[in-house]
């Protein structure tokens, strides 16, 4: 038997709701591949991205925590309301 591996490559539009300590255009587009672990998201989902200005763009931020999931008000991979979270990020 041979092993077998499935990648899938995901176009993402995504439309920032807010923006916090810095600047993001009104639309970014991301690719990424989708792997086993990765989180699976859905149309109109909401996530928190971790973005850094490089040459070129906005990136995302090095590491599997630069995109958290937040679905019914909890950030899923902090396991905190958003707006705690949100606190923390603000520094309040």
């Amino acid at each position: 038997n041979e092993d077998i591996v499935v990648e899938y490559r995901v176009t993402v539009d995504l439309q920032p709701l807010e923006t916090l300590k810095g600047t993001a255009p009104d639309t970014l587009q991301l690719q990424y591949a989708s792997f086993p672990r990765s989180p699976r998201f859905e149309k109109d989902d909401e996530v928190i991205l971790f973005l850094v200005r490089r040459e070129g763009g906005l990136f995302l931020a090095h590491g599997k925590r630069s995109v958290l999931h937040v679905a019914g008000g909890e950030v899923l991979e902090a396991g905190r309301p958003l707006s705690e979270f949100l606190k923390t990020l603000r520094g309040s």
